[in-house]
């Protein structure tokens, strides 16, 4: 292990730290050492390096030596600093909800483009949005960040996750009212809560799409960490689109969107499952790897 310095500022811990990650094979050493630091400091990342010989306090490296462990027993970042980045927002995130990933941006990317299509095409009208599975609150909070005029009821199994996007909801109050902008939370199991023919104009969901069998090789800090509550998308990672392709469709009104994450693997099978009579196109929108992430499809609907 990586000697240590005789005294501790923030330039000598933040260069021991990220030799030690490497020697632990953290691949985003530097981020990291840097990211718990800032958390600890109160510090961005900018300012770890405007102040970077200062001193720390006993209490602070005692502090920071607990979250090293942590990191090295590879416990997420954003559970160690209750943070995470997503959009143009700064979600609190609690362990136990799903720590959002920069793939559920492209969500975001679609839904924004069809959402604003929508709203021009019916000036002075409310969007009518449904999200199943709310997680922290990231795809809805950055909906309105980016436009107005939004009402999203919004589900989760986990009383957790709802807690979560509460918090985030009133740190984030400016984007709601403001902007004529409204989240509703509901706990309950997929759309079991809801009336058929509720005519939404958009259901959009990052849902659990990975098989059990996948969960056992997915890296320790995912598999041993977060919700497999939030992970597990039963046989063959597709329980969630045999569900949505029969049901949303009564959620949604005529030419009503579906927009939903998936596997990257699952666009053959996905296609399949919406090849009936309640869709009427199907299409998909690919990560900057060339990769099909979002599943974008249009109902019937009813009259």
């Amino acid at each position: 292990m990586s000697e240590e310095p005789s005294q501790w500022n923030i330039q000598s811990i933040l260069h021991w730290t990220t030799q030690y990650f490497l020697e632990k094979k953290i691949s985003s050493a530097r981020l990291d050492a840097e990211l718990l630091l800032g958390s600890i400091l109160g510090y961005t990342r900018l300012q770890l390096y405007q102040y970077f010989d200062q001193p720390l306090k006993k209490s602070e490296q005692e502090q920071y030596r607990e979250m090293i462990k942590a990191r090295v027993a590879h416990k997420p970042v954003a559970y160690l600093i209750k943070q995470k980045a997503f959009w143009s927002l700064d979600l609190e995130i609690q362990e136990g909800v799903l720590i959002p990933r920069p793939e559920t941006e492209l969500v975001v990317e679609v839904a924004l483009e069809s959402i604003r299509k929508w709203q021009k095409d019916h000036p002075y009208q409310t969007c009518w949005i449904m999200e199943m599975g709310i997680g922290s609150g990231a795809i809805a909070l950055a909906l309105c960040s980016e436009l107005e005029n939004l009402q999203i009821v919004a589900s989760d199994r986990s009383a957790i996750a709802l807690a979560t996007t509460q918090i985030n909801l009133h740190k984030y109050q400016r984007l709601l009212e403001p902007k004529k902008n409204a989240l509703f939370l509901v706990q309950g199991d997929r759309f079991s809560m809801f009336a058929q023919a509720s005519q939404f104009d958009f259901i959009l969901s990052n849902p659990p799409y990975i098989s059990p069998k996948e969960i056992s090789f997915l890296p320790s800090e995912i598999q041993n960490y977060e919700p497999k509550l939030a992970l597990d998308g039963g046989k063959n990672g597709l329980e969630f689109y045999h569900y949505f392709s029969k049901e949303v469709p009564l959620l949604l009104g005529k030419n009503g969107e579906l927009i939903a994450e998936i596997g990257w693997n699952q666009k053959q099978a996905t296609a399949v499952l919406f090849d009936t009579p309640s869709w009427r196109k199907l299409s998909y929108h690919n990560d900057l790897q060339g990769i099909p992430r979002v599943l974008h499809a249009v109902a019937n609907g009813l009259e």
